[in-house]
């Protein structure tokens, strides 16, 4: 898998590419990059040595437009009004294999209205310096979520990623230059700027 990049950033090579993973019996969806387990097998043994049983997959494009003309695009798991990750999702796991190629990949609305989501583990560690607007509305509307931690690399906060969210607590990295508008609408507290 090569990728190359217009706004230039560094390019790259990697084996496979983007998958996503849910876990019905565990309420998590999974999201990777490089070579996805075994598309015949409904069992995922992860790098820590844990046993996963998947209840569905997507491999390679992880966006979908729902027409021609949209602007946004959308996450696959919600296609064809594919409701069951989003009613029932709880955690969202990012491997560290994602974590290192997320540049530049587009992230709308991936956990919009994610009802039930708690925790988001990974994400502080996704690589956000060439991210640039690219994830629209990427958790609006996850009451239920009281805390994330923003990678130190981001330096834009894309419009409504964080609107309505249940924060408690929020603090944005120093070296965030951009919030994009109504990024962080309707939280129940102030966001803390970190120097």
């Amino acid at each position: 898998y090569a990728r190359v990049s217009k706004s230039g950033a560094p390019g790259y090579l990697t084996a496979g590419g983007p998958y996503a993973l849910w876990c019905e019996d565990e309420a998590t969806l999974y999201i990777g990059f490089g070579s996805p387990p075994y598309t015949d097998s409904d069992i995922w043994l992860d790098m820590n040595m844990t046993l996963h049983n998947i209840t569905n997959r997507w491999i390679g494009e992880l966006n979908y437009k729902s027409s021609p003309t949209n602007a946004y695009s959308y996450p696959v798991w919600t296609k064809d009004n594919n409701n069951i990750v989003r009613i029932n999702c709880t955690k969202v796991v990012f491997t560290s294999t994602f974590a290192q190629m997320a540049k530049g990949m587009v992230m709308h609305y991936w956990f919009h209205n994610f009802s039930k989501l708690t925790t988001v583990e990974g994400f502080e560690n996704v690589e956000l310096a060439y991210f640039n607007s690219n994830a629209y509305g990427m958790f609006r509307d996850c009451s239920k979520l009281t805390s994330i931690t923003l990678p130190a690399t981001i330096r834009e906060i894309s419009g409504d990623m964080f609107s309505y969210c249940g924060f408690t607590a929020f603090n944005v990295p120093a070296g965030v230059t951009t919030i994009g508008y109504e990024a962080l609408v309707g939280l129940k507290s102030l966001p803390a700027f970190t120097d």
